[in-house]
């Protein structure tokens, strides 16, 4: 039996950060917090946070597969109790709100987006329970907005099984090739967005949630697919071609360089490019890097910040409940004291380890073990 490798506990810490970063995007999109300049410009990429969240999927999938063979039945068993029944009780919490929201909100009334999910509420709840509503532009945002991203994910756990046999028999050039055409291939349909404005609307921004095709770049399965793969050729180099740690400060140093490049020039750059692809080199980058495991990163590596990591699934699925009960519980855009922001993160923090220690982790270790998983650590959300 081959040796069981090792988790990657640096990368478990670093999503959430990710998360971290997404929440204060949310705050920043309600316009919530009046914050210093800088902040503000970090906050409003925190969306490319889940174009993090697809390429680390990837990459630690092809990590803990690689070189084993996939019991299909057993691989999907294993990745919808590691995924669905933490997403099934957040829905279930979000489904009375989003219904409040829809109905009887009065500052959401005139939302162009929410009019569509009025008429056919019903079907697009039920959409989002079975993960299929990032297939329906209107609904993708349904219920619980950060859902969508599971809608995506678990379309790219039904094809990884098929996938990952075929690139990893591929040379390392080969695989390089792949990265980068991946890489392209996002950025590209990206680009063809903004060249050609299907949606008749020349600068749009991530408020603009009632545009049909902006909605069907940002969140259709199968356009996000390329930043998967991304991180599923960056883990088979990884695990059969490893670079030397000497790599991981310029990898990591040129990831954070491009991301900090985002930030400064985001105004000049069009939203859909960011939002879709763009990052995906430079995160691929920086996972690579983390993963050499430099000495600089292993505190990275304390329990204190695994176990945020080990939450943040949790977190993620459940932060912007928390900002919208606390914090906008009559839909209306407000400033609010920083110290009240930071209430509503430690309250979604707790209310992410109840849902991990009570839900997730159970049935993820039941997983484990009854269903044929790696016995490692598998980091991805």
């Amino acid at each position: 039996m081959e040796d069981r490798r090792p988790p990657l506990d640096a990368l478990t810490s670093l999503r959430f950060v990710t998360a971290l970063h997404v929440f204060i995007f949310h705050l920043e999109a309600a316009r919530l917090v009046y914050a210093p300049e800088p902040f503000r410009r970090l906050a409003s990429v925190g969306y490319v946070g889940v174009s993090w969240f697809f390429v680390l999927s990837g990459f630690i999938l092809a990590y803990a597969y690689a070189g084993r063979p996939i019991v299909l039945g057993h691989f999907w068993r294993a990745r919808w109790r590691r995924v669905y029944p933490a997403y099934f009780l957040a829905l279930c919490i979000a489904t009375p709100l989003f219904i409040y929201v829809l109905f009887y909100a009065p500052a959401m009334h005139d939302d162009a987006s929410l009019a569509p999910m009025r008429e056919h509420v019903t079907s697009f709840t039920l959409a989002a329970f079975v993960l299929v509503h990032a297939w329906i532009p209107a609904a993708a945002l349904g219920v619980n907005p950060v859902g969508w991203s599971l809608s995506a994910e678990a379309f790219f756990y039904f094809l990884f099984p098929m996938l990952l046999p075929r690139l990893a028999s591929l040379s390392r050039r080969t695989l390089v090739y792949w990265v980068l055409a991946m890489a392209f291939l996002s950025a590209a349909t990206a680009l063809a967005y903004v060249l050609r404005a299907p949606d008749g609307v020349s600068d749009v921004m991530f408020a603009n949630n009632d545009l049909f095709w902006l909605n069907v770049l940002r969140f259709n399965p199968l356009v996000r697919l390329p930043e998967f793969l991304v991180g599923v050729c960056g883990g088979l180099l990884y695990v059969r071609f490893r670079a030397a740690e000497r790599w991981a400060a310029p990898l990591v140093s040129a990831g954070l360089f491009a991301l900090f490049a985002v930030v400064v020039f985001e105004e000049s750059i069009p939203y859909p490019l960011i939002h879709n692809g763009l990052m995906s080199l430079p995160f691929l980058a920086i996972i690579y890097g983390v993963a050499l495991r430099p000495w600089w990163s292993r505190f990275l590596e304390w329990r204190a910040f695994r176990r945020l990591g080990e939450v943040s699934y949790s977190f993620f699925l459940t932060h912007l409940l928390v900002i919208a009960v606390v914090l906008r519980p009559d839909g209306k855009y407000r400033a609010i004291p920083f110290h009240e922001a930071l209430v509503c993160l430690v309250v979604s923090i707790i209310l992410g380890f109840v849902l991990y220690r009570w839900v997730e982790q159970p049935f993820r270790y039941r997983s484990v073990s009854g269903a044929g998983a790696p016995a490692m650590v598998t980091n991805g959300h």
